[in-house]
């Protein structure tokens, strides 16, 4: 009989605390990359310039971090969203709420 161990299992805490970093910072690098693209756009569409760009991103970074694990905040959202009419994809609450309560000890 051959024993199942789950990849979680097979691998350290460490190396497991490394890819986690690691993914991390994929997704720090993407935020910039999106906060990048978005200046963008105001400024060569919409005529923003340096300083109402700047009030645009401390404004919206401020929002993620207050509102990461807060799903009635992403829940009215996404409502506010289907309001303008626009299409995006619901978030998912449940991941939220796990992620929350990951980093809570819960």
């Amino acid at each position: 009989m051959k024993a199942r161990i789950p990849p979680q299992k097979r691998l350290s805490r460490d190396t497991l605390q490394a890819c986690a970093d690691y993914a991390n910072s994929l997704q720090d690098a993407n935020n910039v990359r999106i906060f990048k693209l978005s200046c963008r756009v105001l400024h060569e569409y919409f005529g923003f310039g340096a300083q109402r760009i700047t009030k645009y991103v401390n404004m919206l970074d401020e929002l993620i971090r207050q509102n990461a694990d807060n799903e009635v905040f992403w829940e009215q959202t996404d409502r506010e969203m289907k309001q303008l009419g626009l299409n995006f994809a619901d978030e998912k609450y449940e991941d939220i709420i796990g992620e929350w309560k990951k980093r809570n000890g819960l």
